[in-house]
């Protein structure tokens, strides 16, 4: 987590850093995203967990039986619905309040 911090501190004078934070660490990330990407994209980053959480959670399962495939495999389908859900109910949002 701290390595994620790191790159994030190194990160900051380039333009797409907001965005490039919040993939990385999600603690961090997201706070200094927060004015930059919609709500559904927020909370899909908020699923997702950014690099560390992966990189948190190999350091975890390397020594075990478990996969670190299907782990990355069930993540990305969990942010992918969850971006999918989403959009749908900000888009439901918006409109419902016209």
């Amino acid at each position: 987590m701290v390595f994620f911090m790191v790159c994030n501190l190194l990160l900051e004078k380039t333009p797409l850093f907001p965005r490039l934070a919040a993939l990385l660490e999600i603690t961090s990330g997201l706070a200094l995203a927060k004015d930059t990407l919609s709500p559904a994209l927020f909370m899909t980053m908020l699923t997702f967990g950014g690099l560390s959480c992966f990189a948190q959670t190999y350091t975890c399962i390397r020594d075990t039986d478990l996969s670190f495939g299907n782990y990355c495999v069930h993540k990305f389908l969990q942010t992918s619905i969850a971006f999918c859900l989403y959009t749908l109910l900000f888009y439901a949002l918006r409109f419902s309040a016209v």
